[in-house]
């Protein structure tokens, strides 16, 4: 077989493949750029506003006066700081192994599936420790929600809901429930809430509804369902599976789409150096070593861009 670079060369053919995987996938099975929208910088460090309590709900009187003119304002935030770093992971392949393949772009393309899982899985890693070490209030259920019979999720979250839209100004629409796996069953099991399936979606079984559906139900603008989870056993050794959300601790978020508005109010954000894309496709020969090298890479930062509790509220003991 002929190599044709020696070189790494960006690869949109593969960054199609990449996208439709993601597509196809991230929404159930990685939610770390849901959970931290992205936003594009020009630069790899920086400073960052961080959105106080004052910038959302403070009153400024708006009376003019001939003498004095109009009132003014200065938006109340603090100054964080951005720190992109490089991930990536790589795909060796042999001449041998690229044979079994039909063609070597199929070879390249399972490739940069595999990578993408793990880049991707960092990712979200990452968002989950970011909101696990937030800071953000316990706010207790006053029922567990494995007491099925009497547990009152949906007043559990409206409280949330309203608590947020007192403390910012966010109404539900602007706000994303995060919520484990293992609540999300829980929840569709509570008495409450097929109680409200029978008026809402007449003929569904409760157990069945999806997560868009049960958004619907909350009046909130996405339910993020978190199912990842990770074999934290050594090579070799019977595997270990954990989640990596902690089962009983949800959050509601505001949570903007990508490439709002830097100033805008956001629980997280996930800051990409501009420099690459997110993530980014790429090829190149190893002459050393006989092999043909698919990549993925990217260049981020994940972290808080709200004050705490301002744009997060924290659910527990479910």
């Amino acid at each position: 077989m002929k190599w044709e670079s020696t070189s790494a060369v960006i690869r949109p053919d593969l960054q199609a493949v990449a996208q439709e995987f993601l597509e196809e996938s991230f929404l159930s099975r990685f939610v770390g750029r849901l959970v931290a929208p992205l936003y594009s910088q020009g630069e790899a460090s920086g400073e960052w506003p961080i959105i106080r309590r004052g910038s959302a709900r403070k009153r400024t009187d708006d009376s003019y006066t001939a003498a004095a003119g109009f009132k003014r304002i200065t938006t109340d935030v603090g100054q964080g700081s951005f720190k992109t770093e490089h991930h990536g992971i790589e795909h060796p392949m042999a001449y041998r192994d690229i044979k079994k393949f039909r063609s070597l772009f199929d070879a390249e393309a399972a490739a940069i599936r595999r990578c993408l899982i793990q880049v991707m899985l960092n990712h979200e890693y990452l968002a989950a420790a970011l909101y696990a070490a937030s800071g953000a209030t316990n706010h207790n259920v006053a029922t567990a929600w494995t007491t099925v019979a009497t547990a009152a999720p949906l007043t559990d979250i409206k409280t949330g809901l309203n608590a947020l839209q007192d403390v910012c100004g966010a109404g539900p629409e602007d706000v994303s429930l995060i919520i484990p796996r293992v609540d999300f069953d829980e929840l569709l099991r509570v008495t409450e809430i097929a109680a409200k399936t029978l008026y809402t979606y007449p003929g569904i079984q409760p157990g069945y509804l999806k997560p868009q559906q049960i958004a619907n139900m909350l009046g909130v603008k996405r339910v993020i369902v978190c199912s990842t989870s990770v074999d934290t056993a050594e090579e070799g050794v019977t595997e270990s599976l954990s989640q990596l959300w902690t089962g009983g601790v949800m959050y509601l978020a505001v949570l903007p789409d990508d490439e709002a508005d830097m100033e805008s109010l956001a629980a997280a954000r996930t800051v990409v150096w501009d420099q690459y894309a997110f993530p980014q496709t790429e090829s190149y020969q190893n002459l050393d070593h006989d092999v043909w090298v698919p990549r993925v890479r990217a260049d981020y930062d994940v972290l808080l861009t709200a004050a705490t509790d301002l744009a997060i509220y924290k659910i527990t003991n479910t």
